[in-house]
């Protein structure tokens, strides 16, 4: 099992959550390839809403991967993306600023807030 962080605003955290699913930032489906059934993400939002709203800096939610392999779904307006299913372990929203001594992915304990702002990538194994 590999543990996994999400770049992920907030409100496309929630929307996730409801529908039961994660997924891949455009239409590309190769982040999500690399997950496993098993998996644990958990999902950090630097704002409460995308390209928008206020910055929030906190981690979201956690879930499982609950399937297999990647699949494609149209999300209106002519655009597709690639999504997994997910089973939610937790969805409370905890600050990361006081996390982040204890978080050894983080090497830049100055400038984390920079060096966490990326899409999909593991974080250890359990």
């Amino acid at each position: 099992m590999q543990f996994w962080i999400s770049v992920t605003s907030k409100d496309h955290v929630l929307a996730g959550l409801a529908g039961g699913y994660t997924q891949a930032r455009g239409d590309k489906a190769g982040p999500l390839h690399r997950l496993d059934r098993g998996d644990i993400i958990f999902f950090y939002s630097p704002g409460t809403l995308f390209r928008a709203g206020e910055p929030l800096q906190a981690f979201t939610a956690v879930a499982r991967i609950a399937d297999d392999t990647p699949y494609e779904v149209d999300a209106g307006r002519r655009m597709r993306t690639w999504r997994r299913h997910i089973t939610v372990l937790a969805s409370e929203e905890t600050p990361a600023a006081p996390l982040v001594p204890a978080l050894e992915f983080i090497t830049d304990k100055e400038n984390w807030a920079t060096a966490i702002g990326r899409g999909l990538f593991p974080i250890g194994e359990g």
